[in-house]
Order: structure tokens, then C-alpha cells, then sequence
């Protein structure tokens, strides 16, 4: 990844948002952006896999998230997978 594209995301106001809120969040996606594993990653913040003790993301974390989806989407091009359970979480 360049460090051109690192440096976009760490400029875009979704990222700024999760990461302020969730480091953890985006720690990881500076590790997976531009990678195939980005995307999975992303859908996998969307359900809940801690037998239902997940809150979830007030909306406006979740309208961020689904931006830095869109915009990976947008940005990278990867054959993709129908099934986003094929790729490591």
C-alpha cells in the first residue's frame, strides 16, 4: 500500500471518526486498506458474531463505516467474493 492512500484515509472524516471513537477500528483498517481483506473486515463490524452481546454503532459510526466501505470499494478493485465468511476476520 502506498503511502499516498494511507495518508487519504488518514484525512477522511469517516476514518477520523472511527478512529477517534474505535482505535482499535482503525488501527486495523490502516493495516487492511488496499488489501482484499478490507472489505470482509468492514462486513464483519455489521453482524454480530458475540452471541448477542454486540451494541451495535450509533449511526452516525455506522454511516462512517459504510463510507470507508463504499470508498475502499471505490478506490481498490479486487476479484470479490459473494461470500464475505471466505476471507480471514
Amino acid at each position: 500500500m502506498t503511502n499516498a492512500k494511507i495518508q487519504q484515509l488518514k484525512q477522511d472524516k469517516s476514518y477520523i471518526r472511527i478512529s477517534q471513537h474505535y482505535p482499535h477500528i482503525g488501527k486495523k483498517l490502516l493495516i487492511f486498506w488496499g488489501s482484499e481483506f478490507c472489505e470482509p473486515y468492514l462486513d464483519s463490524l455489521f453482524t454480530d458474531t458475540r452471541s448477542g452481546t454486540r451494541r451495535g454503532f450509533p449511526p452516525e459510526d455506522m454511516q462512517a463505516l459504510l463510507k470507508l466501505r463504499q470508498l475502499h470499494e471505490t478506490l481498490f478493485e479486487f476479484e470479490r467474493e459473494h461470500d464475505v465468511w471466505t476471507y480471514p476476520h
